[in-house]
């Protein structure tokens, strides 16, 4: 199959503070749009949650994969290995990865 000329497989940690934009009166919201289609073989987006006094409140997010690589039961292994892994570092941030 093609693949990507510079990688496979993406994560992108969305943890800024939400920007504020002002436009007189007019309000805009952000919102996913889903194309139906993978623009990597596979790609991790992963965002901070916040309470409503601001305070973190957890990880929410999604995984995107070409389906013709990958099916919906391997990735949620994926998801689920992932989950263990950030666990594992949220209960002993000192301990090494490897």
């Amino acid at each position: 199959g093609a693949h990507h000329p510079l990688f496979q497989v993406g994560m992108v940690p969305q943890n800024m503070a939400r920007a504020e934009l002002d436009m007189h009166g007019l309000q805009a919201t952000p919102d996913a749009t889903d194309f139906g289609t993978a623009k990597l073989d596979l790609f991790f987006n992963l965002g901070e949650t916040h309470a409503a006094d601001g305070t973190p409140a957890g990880i929410e997010g999604d995984i995107e994969y070409a389906s013709d690589l990958f099916d919906a039961r391997t990735v949620a292994r994926m998801a689920e290995r992932l989950l263990r892994l950030l666990a594992a570092v949220a209960d002993d941030p000192a301990r090494p990865v490897s």
